[in-house]
């Protein structure tokens, strides 16, 4: 039984700003949901979305009032009313329009804590067969085709992978 909701809004500067056509970045805002159980499992997800609705239509101030005032408290009442599991989560809230990385946030704030709760890697949960993910990077807009391929090259220098 979840018995505690813990969110942090988080601004972390960039290791290097990042330009786009929505303007130059600096910091990284981000909404940490932490789920906590009766036991002290935790689960923790990041609300991914930007401080301005600049690329999308959510922003970090909308994320945290729909979590906290839309999202946790449906939560609160469905586990008082049905068994909740990872694969019905998301049916608390399917009447609830876009808000698409707040719910996701939330679901999978669940799915670790379902994960830790239940002694198993979330990869298993989820049907995952490898036990490493490969990443890639945004390396932004740069200032000529001459930069960018110098920046690529670094990039997969430093042991990024090609995007297929």
């Amino acid at each position: 039984m979840i018995s505690a909701c813990t969110l942090r809004r988080l601004e972390i500067p960039l290791v290097e700003p990042i330009r786009t056509a929505y303007g130059e970045h600096r910091l990284k805002t981000a909404i940490l949901v932490e789920i906590q159980s009766d036991s002290g499992a935790r689960g923790v997800a990041e609300c991914v979305a930007m401080r301005a609705p600049t690329y999308t239509e959510e922003t970090s101030t909308t994320a945290w009032h729909v979590i906290l005032d839309d999202l946790l408290p449906r939560l609160a009442r469905a586990q008082q009313a049905i068994a909740l599991k990872p694969l019905t989560i998301a049916d608390v809230w399917s009447d609830i329009r876009g808000n698409k990385m707040a719910k996701a946030a939330v679901e999978m704030a669940f799915w670790d804590l379902w994960s830790m709760e239940n002694h198993t890697p979330l990869t298993a949960l989820l049907g995952g067969v490898r036990d490493k993910v490969e990443v890639g990077i945004s390396l932004g807009m740069q200032r000529s085709t001459l930069e960018l391929l110098s920046r690529v090259e670094r990039s997969l220098d430093a042991g990024y992978r090609e995007s297929s």
